[in-house]
């Protein structure tokens, strides 16, 4: 299901979410 598929990509999406914060510092905001 998409919560399994969203949980096993969990650690990929955190470093995705950290280096987009890093360039992006405005974008934290709006979440």
């Amino acid at each position: 299901d998409d919560i399994g598929l969203t949980l096993r990509y969990k650690d990929k999406i955190e470093a995705f979410e950290k280096q987009r914060l890093a360039a992006k510092p405005w974008l934290a905001h709006t979440m």
